[in-house]
C-alpha cells in the first residue's frame, strides 16, 4: 500500500492563464537601445566634452530624454565632419549644445519636436471643418471644439448630415448652436452678420485647445531663440536645429508656415451677383518677423530617415533680417534658402539645391 502511494505522482495546483497573467509582471515597452550601434558608440567616442550626460540619456527607458539626445549626438558628429566644433565649454556663461569656431563661429542649438494628441486633434479638426465647407451656406459659421475628439470614430458624414439639416437647439446658455453629433462635442454657432461678404466654417473657439504643426515648430524655435539672448551668446550668432521623425507628422510645408507664416487668402464678392471684386494672398507673421530675433541666423530643419545607419535629411532657413548673418556656403551642400528681398515669404525666395543628408559619410 505505501509501494503504491510512493509511487502515484503527487498532484500539483497550476495556476490558471488569468491568475498568471495577473501575478506577472506588467510588461513595458523599451525604446531604442541607441548605445547597441557600434557608429553611436563611435560618435560618442569622439565628443569632447559633456560625455557622460550624454550617454546617461542615450541609456534613458524614457522617449523624450533618448530621442532628443541622439539628435544632439548626431548633430554633434555632423559638425565634426563640417566644421570645427570648440573643444572646451564656454568658461563663465552657458555653453550652447555645439559651439563652432570656425569657419565662422557660431552656436549651434538643438530641439527635438515630438507629434502629440494635440496634432491629431488638430488634423481632425481641419478635415471636419473641410467637410462642412462643402455645404453651400450664406452665413458666417463659428465652430466651438468643445471635448476631445473621440477620433477615428468620429462621425464627419454624421457632422455633415446634420449641418445639411440645419436644426438650431437653443442651448441652456441661451446660444443658438447647431450640434454636429448626440455629445455636442462640436457646436456650430451661425452669425447673421456678414463679414466682408466671407461666408462658411472659422474655427473660433476651442474649449480643447490644442496647436497646430506650425504652432509647435514656433515653439521649439522661439524657446531656444529666448534661452540665448544676445546678453547670453554676445554677437555670436545663433543657429537653431529643429528635428523630428517621419512619424511625427512635421514635414518642410509645416517649417515654412512657422517661419514665413500661412497662407492667408483675401477676397471680396458683390452679395448680388457672387462676383468676385478683389483677391489677394499674404503670409502674415511668420516667426521671422517676431521682433527682437534678430540673433538667430538661420533654422535649420532635420528629420531622421533610417535608423540602421542613422539618416537624416536638413533643409537651411536663413533669417533675412540676422543681425550677424551667415555666409550660405556655411551650410552647403544642404539646400538653403536663398533672399530675393527681405521678406519672410517663400514666394520672394528660392532654394540653392544641393545634398540634404546631414552626417555625410
Amino acid at each position: 500500500m505505501d509501494r503504491q502511494n510512493a509511487a502515484r505522482p503527487v498532484a500539483q495546483r497550476t495556476a490558471g492563464t488569468l491568475e498568471s497573467v495577473a501575478n506577472a509582471a506588467i510588461p513595458r515597452a523599451k525604446v531604442r537601445r541607441w548605445l547597441d550601434d557600434a557608429e553611436v558608440r563611435a560618435w560618442l567616442a569622439a565628443v569632447p566634452y559633456g560625455r557622460k550626460d550624454l550617454e546617461q540619456r542615450l541609456a534613458s527607458d524614457k522617449l523624450f530624454e533618448s530621442y532628443p539626445a541622439i539628435w544632439e549626438l548626431m548633430w554633434r558628429e555632423a559638425a565634426r565632419r563640417k566644421w570645427t566644433p570648440a573643444r572646451a565649454p564656454f568658461v563663465g556663461r552657458k555653453t550652447p549644445d555645439v559651439p563652432v569656431v570656425a569657419p565662422l563661429p557660431f552656436a549651434l542649438e538643438v530641439v527635438t519636436v515630438f507629434e502629440t494628441f494635440t496634432e491629431r486633434q488638430d488634423r481632425y479638426a481641419d478635415a471636419l471643418r473641410d467637410a462642412l465647407n462643402a455645404v453651400p451656406t450664406d452665413l458666417v459659421w463659428s465652430m466651438h471644439v468643445t471635448n476631445a475628439f473621440p477620433y477615428p470614430t468620429y462621425d464627419i458624414p454624421g457632422a455633415v448630415a446634420r449641418f445639411r439639416a440645419g436644426e438650431i437647439t437653443l442651448m441652456p446658455s441661451g446660444a443658438r448652436r447647431l450640434l454636429c453629433d448626440d455629445a455636442g462635442i462640436v457646436q456650430l454657432e451661425p452669425h447673421p452678420e456678414l463679414t466682408r461678404n466671407v461666408t462658411g466654417i472659422c474655427i473660433t473657439d476651442m474649449g480643447a485647445r490644442w496647436f497646430a504643426n506650425d504652432h509647435i515648430l514656433w515653439a521649439a524655435i522661439e524657446e531656444k531663440a529666448v534661452a540665448y539672448r544676445p546678453e547670453t551668446l554676445g554677437e555670436l550668432p545663433l543657429v537653431i536645429a529643429v528635428c523630428s521623425a517621419p512619424e511625427h507628422s512635421f514635414d518642410l510645408d509645416d517649417m515654412v508656415n512657422a517661419l514665413c507664416g500661412r497662407w492667408t487668402l483675401h477676397w471680396e464678392k458683390e452679395i448680388a451677383t457672387g462676383r468676385v471684386v478683389s483677391s489677394g494672398a499674404d503670409r502674415p507673421g511668420g516667426w521671422l518677423l517676431t521682433e527682437n530675433r534678430q540673433h538667430v541666423s538661420a533654422v535649420l530643419y532635420a528629420v531622421q530617415r533610417t535608423f540602421a545607419p542613422l539618416t537624416a535629411t536638413v533643409h537651411a532657413f536663413t533669417n533675412p533680417f540676422a543681425a550677424h548673418p551667415l555666409p550660405l556656403e556655411i551650410f552647403a551642400p544642404w539646400p538653403t534658402t536663398r533672399w530675393t528681398l527681405a521678406t519672410p515669404d517663400e514666394s520672394k525666395a528660392d532654394w540653392l539645391d544641393g545634398d540634404a543628408t546631414l552626417v555625410l559619410r
